[in-house]
């Protein structure tokens, strides 16, 4: 499960003094547009993983933790919220499952820009790796200054968040229609130029597919500051419940979320000569996720409607899970290490016979599929059932100049074949052989 908030460990210290009950405040952040804040975030996961294994449950710890430290300038915003930033990353770490991620110098410039209600954050530099796009996956400072009525609020009074603000904020491609959001903010005390605030509530919706409650704790809390106008400490307490998906387990989780937030002048790294070229809606190119073999023998590259689920000795298993949530397929990519095939028919009829495939209609052959970088690449397409289940499996054979060879698989129901829309060709064509 991709690591979705990151926070620091300090702890939120507001010493609220003397008596404020009919005190009445501006809660508001100043213009967003041209602003700079310095970021600091802290994310700790606990939480256990069920699936079904040899037909009997399984629950496994995942835990995780992850820092960022970035300064973002805001380029342009949509109400109360940010829509697009740009930022400089000193610092993106995350350790899941054991195992640390870290992004590269070189990503370090990077956009982070809501398109159709969604998230997307890329570096003008170039495509990112698949384990630095998980570290990209924190919390969505973009909706923070949402969670603010805009009003003048008198201690003791509460508003309710608006729902666009709790889609982003609680990392959801949608919210379920059918039940009431109930996140809510209060304002509990003011200290001389800060305010505080507490924040609860649950929250119910769609990620990835699969349904998703998450219940944010009473104390959870904000401090925004009068005299700066901007919200400067978060922390952010929730539990999750995640049923399984097409792309993702059941999990439940306890996550503490943290945020420092300074504001500071804009730093020449982020002034207007960084951000003259940037796009205004980023082109695939920058936005596909690169996937490479853990030994170093191949790479590729795919949307991100691709989900990668994992690898495991050598072959990398990919869902394709639309915004709406709709699986569409499943690809499998691996190097090839069985006999060569010195012809496409001999690889045709070695497909035919894989163990747990029923062919059910006649394959279509392709020996013809031109590839940019002059591979030779063989396709068979074929209806049948895979492991009894009616599929429509299409197979691609990819041989390198120096003989090497890939086998890229995708099976969809037949149903969904024609949604596909050439995605499975764009990923073949990505492929480079080392």
């Amino acid at each position: 499960m991709p690591v979705r908030h990151f926070f620091i460990t300090s702890l939120l210290t507001l010493i609220v003094t003397g008596p404020a009950t009919a005190q009445t405040v501006m809660l508001g952040e100043a213009p967003l547009p041209d602003s700079c804040c310095r970021v600091q975030l802290s994310l700790d996961l606990k939480g256990k993983v069920t699936f079904q294994q040899n037909g009997k449950t399984e629950t496994v710890e995942h835990n995780a933790t992850a820092t960022h430290d970035y300064v973002e300038r805001v380029l342009d915003a949509k109400g109360t919220m940010a829509d697009r930033t740009v930022r400089i990353y000193q610092t993106a770490k995350a350790t899941i499952a054991a195992q640390t991620r870290m992004l590269r110098p070189e990503r370090n410039f990077m956009v982070a820009q809501r398109i159709k209600d969604q998230l997307v954050t890329y570096s003008p530099a170039g495509p990112l790796l698949g384990e630095e796009m998980e570290l990209m996956e924190h919390f969505d400072t973009l909706a923070l200054p949402g969670l603010l009525p805009g009003r003048q609020v008198k201690v003791g009074e509460s508003w309710s968040v608006p729902p666009a603000v709790i889609q982003a904020i609680c990392d959801l491609d949608a919210l379920d229609a059918q039940v009431k959001q109930e996140l809510s903010c209060e304002l509990k005390a003011v200290d001389g130029d800060l305010v505080l605030v507490g924040i609860q509530g649950t929250v119910k919706g769609i990620q990835l597919g699969a349904a998703v409650s998450i219940h944010i704790d009473a104390k959870s809390k904000l401090v925004f500051d009068l005299k700066q106008k901007r919200i400067v400490e978060l922390d952010w307490r929730q539990s999750d419940q995640r049923q399984q998906g097409p792309a993702t387990p059941n999990l439940s989780a306890d996550v503490n979320i943290k945020v420092q937030r300074a504001p500071i002048d804009t730093p020449k790294e982020l002034g207007q000569f960084a951000v003259l070229t940037l796009p205004n809606e980023p082109p695939a190119r920058l936005t596909n996720i690169v996937q490479r073999d853990a030994k170093g023998k191949f790479a590729f590259q795919h949307s991100r409607e691709w989900q990668d689920v994992g690898e495991q000795n050598g072959r990398r298993v990919l869902k394709l899970v639309t915004a709406r949530g709709d699986h569409l397929a499943d690809a499998t990519v691996m190097p090839w290490t069985g006999p060569k095939f010195g012809d496409a028919q001999a690889f045709k009829q070695h497909m035919e016979l894989t163990p747990g495939w029923t062919q059910e209609s006649d394959s279509q052959l392709d020996a013809a599929v031109k590839h940019p970088n002059g591979y030779t690449v063989y396709r068979v397409s074929a209806a049948g059932k895979l492991e009894g289940v009616a599929a429509v499996r299409t197979a691609y054979l990819i041989t390198g100049a120096a003989d090497q060879q890939l086998l890229i698989t995708f099976i969809a129901p037949p149903g969904r074949v024609n949604q596909l829309d050439a995605r499975d060709q764009a990923l073949v064509d990505s492929v480079e052989l080392k």
